[in-house]
């Protein structure tokens, strides 16, 4: 009678542990059960690794620059007087003062600051019909002096942007 005491008592106690352990995989694989996890005192918890954020990289930016406005801003003949600038004539003999402006796409100026300070000017055709000098400090500007009448065209490029003035030496 002890021996069938004592065989139950070790039966309850094997069924307790197994129902602590959970039943086994029917494949009779690892058990995915949960497990127990106990800290020690003292011990520190590690802290997860942080995961680096990736660096945003600058996005291009469009060029500000929609058009180049090349023109007269000033028309002086010998003895006063001159034709209008928006006329685009430069009489032979007069003087002519032209500039190239960056604008952007509503029409107003691009401030210098947001465009490249290098500029290119051409004469695209009529280079025997005016003179041409630069503008000391001016380099947007040129000082022209009309020679022989005919059309000309002078182009001035910024920031990969050209513009064109198509004006005239009259008589």
């Amino acid at each position: 009678m002890k021996f069938v005491r004592m065989r139950m008592a070790v039966a309850v106690v094997l069924m307790a542990f197994a129902g602590c352990m959970g039943d086994p995989p029917p494949d009779g694989g690892v058990s995915t059960a949960p497990s127990r996890v106990s800290s020690v005192a003292g011990a520190s918890t590690p802290a997860p690794t942080p995961v680096p954020t990736p660096v945003p990289t600058a996005v291009p930016t469009a060029n500000p620059i929609s058009y180049v406005r090349v023109g007269f801003f000033g028309v002086n003949c010998p003895g006063g007087g001159g034709p209008d600038n928006a006329e685009r004539k430069l009489p032979v003999g007069c003087a002519g003062d032209v500039t190239a402006t960056p604008k952007k796409e509503d029409g107003t100026d691009v401030h210098s600051r947001d465009h490249p300070s290098e500029i290119t000017w051409e004469m695209m055709h009529g280079e025997r019909l005016v003179s041409i000098y630069d503008v000391p400090g001016q380099p947007f500007n040129k000082h022209l002096i009309g020679r022989v009448a005919g059309p000309f065209m002078l182009c001035a490029t910024v920031g990969g942007v050209m513009g064109c003035l198509s004006a005239e030496v009259t008589p």
